[in-house]
């Protein structure tokens, strides 16, 4: 019986909020790999699987839950961005899952660019087969922090690639990292999301804190001064400012372990609710106290 393990012998990355779903391997890392802060897919050389590996896989996993009470209905194409893969190929994996399974929906990691070389007859089509939730690494709405982190879009690419799942019916979340402009440009950072996620419709709002990856480039720069890293009561001066400037109705979820205080609600109806714990918990902890909440918490994963 084929498992994840004989595809991903290092490991592999799920959406947040998708972690639950029965994984599909479908590719391994990420074609594009070259944003200065991120090293996930560095020693996984990027690949596809073949489509008969994929449907022997699909077809092990539905004879083991054959008879399980509870079956999957719930599915994500992995990896780092599997909607990179050729539309046709896509249409034939969902298709083995479609004969194999009862599916409630497909999911999946996508970059912008790899929607905007989708048509928007391929996105129809893909909907259609079942693909209902796509994870976006938006980021940043600042097209300086954009350019410097090495994104390869701008914020216009991302803009036009959201209202293109729009189109499509396509349901998304944004993922947004705090902290990626540095102090240089956190105040552009958080203002500049915040008027670009007010222009779309995601689902979900998730954000993380970044991290210093020890194989990202990124550690260059950090390492000469060039690029300061925000503490972690900075980041949440970030969240603030972003949080405040923000004008959609969506779930924002803040719950991610590299956050260093966790708040999740649904905007606009919570976003009183969550600025008040924001700024009481901000009112009760100095500098030294949150980073000590968060050492404790990175200790306890």
């Amino acid at each position: 019986m084929l498992k994840l393990q004989d595809f991903y012998q290092g490991g592999y990355y799920t959406p947040m909020p998708e972690m639950h779903n029965l994984g599909i391997p479908v590719t391994a890392g990420c074609d594009y790999n070259q944003c200065r802060f991120c090293d996930l897919n560095h020693l996984q050389p990027f690949q596809h699987f073949p489509l008969d590996k994929i449907k022997h896989y699909i077809t092990d996993q539905a004879a083991f839950y054959q008879n399980q009470r509870r079956k999957p209905s719930k599915f994500t194409l992995l990896e780092g961005n599997a909607l990179c893969r050729d539309t046709e190929d896509l249409l034939i994996i969902l298709g083995y899952l479609q004969s194999a399974f009862q599916v409630d929906y497909v999911s999946t990691f996508a970059r912008s660019y790899d929607i905007l070389r989708k048509s928007p007859q391929d996105l129809i089509r893909l909907h259609q087969a079942g693909l209902d939730r796509i994870s976006i690494g938006i980021e940043t709405g600042s097209d300086t922090v954009l350019r410097y982190q090495q994104k390869g879009v701008s914020a216009k690419h991302q803009l036009v690639a959201l209202q293109k799942l729009e189109e499509a019916g396509i349901r998304y979340t944004c993922y947004i990292m705090l902290g990626l402009g540095g102090r240089q440009w956190s105040q552009d950072h958080a203002q500049k999301t915040a008027a670009f996620l007010n222009q779309v419709h995601p689902e979900e709002l998730t954000l993380v804190t970044m991290v210093l990856f020890k194989g990202a480039d990124l550690v260059r720069s950090v390492r000469s001064g060039e690029f300061q890293r925000l503490t972690a009561r900075e980041s949440l001066l970030e969240m603030r400012q972003l949080l405040e400037g923000l004008e959609l109705t969506t779930v924002f979820n803040a719950t991610h372990p590299t956050n260093a205080l966790s708040l999740k609600g649904r905007l606009p109806e919570h976003k009183a609710l969550l600025l008040a714990k924001l700024n009481t918990y901000l009112d009760q902890h100095d500098s030294h106290q949150i980073e000590e909440d968060v050492r404790l918490k990175w200790q306890t994963l």
